[in-house]
């Protein structure tokens, strides 16, 4: 497909894909709040998608019998089993949900609930639609089942949000058609499922998607009106650093996993302190230096913000089952290893969580099931890797500002390295160390990945696919031809659409899934 069909000449592999894609190839609004009329049918598609899964959501749950019906009985409490409001809530309250509501409604009492952390809560107690029951009367729900109605709601505010936020900072890095296709191809994902039920991911994408907006604001609206790439100008201001770091920081106290996360302000603190060491020639050396000087005292910074959230709530887990005071020389044997081990406790302990410890015959259909995604991640290393291997090793310092590359824009641009990083390292632990069987909602967080499947495995474009059907239909084969040119070009959508459908027939109905 990259034999020339486009331009009638030679190809020269999958970076002059990427070279020859047009920026710009529809029309981009002047303002970063100002929608065109194809983003704003884009947000109303997120807004129609998501309502459909939750309307389907109470058919399906009540055309299968459920596994396990304790999530049900948990919810409901002493209220009536009736009302069109709790069937629309409780088939999305399954496995982790659960855990959720009850930190919500009565904190942590339990070592193993220690292995969520409180962001999501946190939210759901301080909108709790409690508040508003006069409005529900003859649908009163349980204070549990308000919880995760609230929380539902969160997720689905947020995921509009997101939508907008992932379609801004897409159009930072690719093409305007490619990245209103990343933005679409977040809304209908094969981690639908999870991201609409009572999880973390889709607020942990809120935090990581606005402090990626935040740091990038400046390409954003450069990108918006125009203007062309001036990457030490685009670099983020010192405030810009601070305020997107700390919004980002935030992530932290959803999932554990935001930790990772500080790749994002260490690589930019990084390329800002090149710049002002070695690209500000009107500077003197003093001033140079003292700006190097900032950069470092505002790395220490945001290295505190990003590990406060984490060693808050481990100390508090530590105050709570470790204080001699509450609880004499009764206290759980991990308190020895001192006030950060309940969660490596908890993790090994209640949720087999360790260095290939899923490594499993028994968890065979999850693992398969689980690799689609870390396929996918894994070939987007690669390519990197194999495109820049210098810049991939060594913090893009082969690489100086100035120098001109054969993939200067899309998803083997310099500007996504870390990006790039962010995905080894979210492939390392969710390889070897977590469950496989997460990948797809665990790897969801990172937008290279809806970016490397637009520009790599959604990479033909209309002119090509519509030559390659044209052919298809003057073959010998006729029909036959034809549905599997289709099928060639659409696979991928094809996988997307049966992996939804499948995840919410056994996520809904209490039977495993990924």
């Amino acid at each position: 497909a990259e034999d020339g069909i486009r331009d009638a000449q030679e190809s020269r592999g999958l970076g002059d894909v990427y070279k020859r894609q047009v920026h710009g190839d529809r029309p981009l609004p002047k303002m970063y709040w100002k929608f065109t009329a194809n983003e704003r049918s884009l947000l109303t598609f997120a807004v129609v998608f998501r309502s459909v899964l939750f309307l389907v959501a109470p058919l399906i749950d009540a055309a299968f019998n459920d596994n396990d019906h304790s999530t049900d009985l948990f919810l409901a409490g002493h209220a009536s089993p009736d009302g069109i409001l709790r069937r629309f809530v409780r088939p999305w309250i399954r496995w982790d949900a659960v855990y959720f509501v009850e930190i919500a409604k009565n904190g942590y009492h339990s070592q193993k609930m220690h292995a969520f952390f409180p962001g999501l809560p946190l939210l759901m107690k301080l909108f709790n639609i409690s508040r508003i029951q006069t409005l529900l009367e003859g649908n009163a729900l349980s204070p549990r089942e308000c919880l995760a109605l609230t929380g539902l709601l969160i997720n689905f505010t947020c995921h509009i949000i997101n939508v907008f936020l992932l379609l801004r900072l897409s159009q930072a890095f690719l093409s305007q058609a490619n990245a209103r296709k990343a933005a679409i191809l977040y809304s209908f994902n094969p981690a639908s499922v999870h991201l609409s039920a009572l999880y973390t991911e889709t607020a942990f994408q809120t935090f990581l998607f606005t402090g990626l907006n935040i740091f990038y604001f400046q390409r954003i609206k450069n990108r918006l009106e125009g203007k062309p790439k001036e990457e030490v100008k685009e670099l983020p201001s010192i405030p810009r650093l601070l305020v997107g770091s700390f919004v980002t920081s935030l992530a932290v106290a959803v999932r554990s996993n935001g930790l990772i996360l500080i790749i994002f302000p260490a690589y930019l603190i990084f390329r800002r302190l090149l710049a002002s060491l070695f690209h500000r020639q009107d500077l003197s050396l003093f001033r140079r230096v003292l700006k190097a000087i900032k950069l470092l005292f505002l790395s220490l910074i945001i290295l505190i913000l990003f590990l406060t959230p984490f060693f808050f709530l481990l100390n508090s887990a530590y105050l709570l089952y470790c204080d001699p005071l509450k609880n004499g020389r009764h206290y759980p044997e991990w308190c020895k290893n001192g006030r950060t081990a309940i969660y490596h406790h908890v993790e090994v302990y209640y949720w087999d969580v360790g260095f290939l410890k899923y490594i499993r015959f028994h968890n065979i259909f999850r693992i398969i099931i689980g690799a689609h995604m870390l396929s996918i991640v894994a070939l987007f290393i690669f390519n990197y890797a194999k495109s820049r291997p210098l810049a991939f090793l060594s913090i893009n310092l082969p690489e100086p500002f100035e120098k001109k590359h054969k993939n200067e824009n899309g998803i083997l641009s310099a500007d996504v390295l870390p990006f790039a990083w962010l995905a080894l390292v979210m492939f390392i632990v969710n390889a070897l160390y977590a469950h496989i069987a997460i990948s797809s909602r665990f790897q969801s967080t990172n937008p290279a990945v809806y970016w490397f499947i637009v520009e790599y495995l959604f990479s033909p474009d209309d002119e090509e696919r519509r030559y390659a059907i044209e052919l298809a239909k003057k073959s010998p084969k006729g029909t036959k031809s034809l549905f599997f040119t289709k099928l060639k070009f659409h696979w991928m959508r094809v996988y997307i659409v049966l992996f939804i459908i499948t995840g919410m027939l056994s996520f809904l109905n209490f039977s495993p899934w990924v």
